[in-house]
């Protein structure tokens, strides 16, 4: 390679200047700045989405908060539904929720009083709970829930199979599916999302005794009817999140299983999948464990969890909230955590979403600075973009 002849001497100081104060780290940044946070005493955990028209919806299970697109709550609607597992927002500004057995559709944010268009139980008689809900292209709604065992496909050790129902834009039953995986047992789902091919993409949980399913990693991929076309399990670890990639493929988040040794840990996962379900790569990250998934507007991932803290030898443990973001082959770009360092303290990052502006806005549950578990508060973040 040639060598340059000479620099001159303010380019080589700026160089330099560049050089002594850049952030040491290998290219990964920190994350973005924060813009605004708040807290919401008395409500933790949650879901957050974006709303069509400014603002957010959050899901705190047994209440629904709108908040304005600076922070300040607009107003707080009790769930009267029981726990409103799932929230997703509809195609007309409003949102549909899913809890226990019932499915509620609610009116946007112009609304403060009778704001619930119709509740309808798509399952009565069949379902034990709904866990997820999805709208569809037509305005209406797939339903994935749990069902007692059929008793034509499995022994009689298997006391779950998957309910999918599909209703039009008014809450009423289309058709539904039972869908029990051969090699596999008690089957729960823990998200379905419509697919644009038309069909549908569950990711369940299986395995256990008793109906207590001890491993989220099966991926099934249905028609338009919930008919199955193919399934996948994945090993080896807890996926919690799926989210469709723009190639077609899924990516999910979770948490890979460290082993039986004693300095084994549990590490933040990420897996991409193709459109048939195979494994194309995964990662494993720092000590700790994903709860949620997004696309983002460059074709990359943002991933919100908890990162542990301290080691296992000290007594207690504890973690932060982590979020991180990565291009689209799964390299880190930057991550980040927030809250206090006590190793007590169990805040973690429950959802994510990647705002209009490029920004991102966070739900997590703050429990730092509280006496106890039930005095964690809700704790709402909005970060510029990056």
């Amino acid at each position: 390679m040639q060598k340059c002849a000479g620099t001159p001497s303010i380019l080589l100081a700026a160089i330099l200047i560049l050089i002594l104060f850049a952030p040491i780290g290998c290219g990964k940044s920190t994350g973005p700045e924060i813009e605004w946070e708040r807290t919401f005493g008395g409500l933790a955990g949650g879901v957050v989405s974006e709303a069509s028209d400014g603002g957010y919806w959050v899901n705190c299970g047994s209440r629904i908060l709108l908040i304005s697109d600076d922070g300040w709550l607009e107003f707080d609607r009790p769930f009267e539904a029981g726990t409103a597992w799932s929230m997703q927002p509809t195609l007309d500004g409003g949102y549909i929720c899913a809890g226990q057995q019932a499915l509620v559709k609610m009116r946007g944010m112009d609304c403060y009083e009778n704001c619930k268009e119709w509740e309808t139980e798509p399952g009565k008689g069949n379902v034990t709970f709904i866990w997820s809900v999805d709208q569809t292209p037509d305005g209406g709604c797939i339903v994935a829930c749990h069902t007692g065992y059929t008793g034509q496909y499995k022994t009689s050790w298997c006391t779950q199979s998957i309910w999918l129902g599909k209703t039009d834009s008014m809450g009423a039953l289309q058709w539904e599916k039972v869908i029990a995986i051969d090699g596999v047992c008690d089957e729960r789902p823990a998200s379905v999302q419509a697919t644009p091919d038309g069909g549908y993409v569950i990711l369940a949980c299986y395995g256990g005794s008793w109906g207590v399913s001890d491993t989220c990693g099966l991926l099934i991929k249905t028609d338009g009817d919930g008919e199955v076309v193919w399934q996948k399990t994945f090993g080896g670890g807890h996926l919690q999140c799926i989210q469709q990639a723009a190639d077609g493929g899924y990516v999910m988040v979770g948490m890979r299983w460290g082993g039986a040794s004693a300095d084994a840990s549990d590490l933040g996962w990420l897996v991409k999948a193709s459109s048939t379900g195979d494994v194309e790569w995964e990662r494993t990250f720092a000590r700790g464990e994903f709860h949620s998934v997004r696309l983002t507007l460059d074709g990359g991932y943002v991933m919100a969890g908890s990162k542990t803290t301290g080691k296992y030898a000290d007594s207690p443990l504890g973690s932060l909230p982590w979020l991180m973001k990565t291009d689209p082959s799964g390299e880190v770009q930057w991550q980040k955590t927030f809250g206090c360092q006590e190793q007590d303290r169990w805040d973690s990052v429950s959802s994510v979403q990647q705002t209009s502006d490029g920004g991102y806005i966070v739900v997590a549950l703050k429990e730092c600075g509280t006496a106890d578990y039930f005095g964690a508060q809700l704790w709402l973040i909005k970060m510029k973009s990056d």
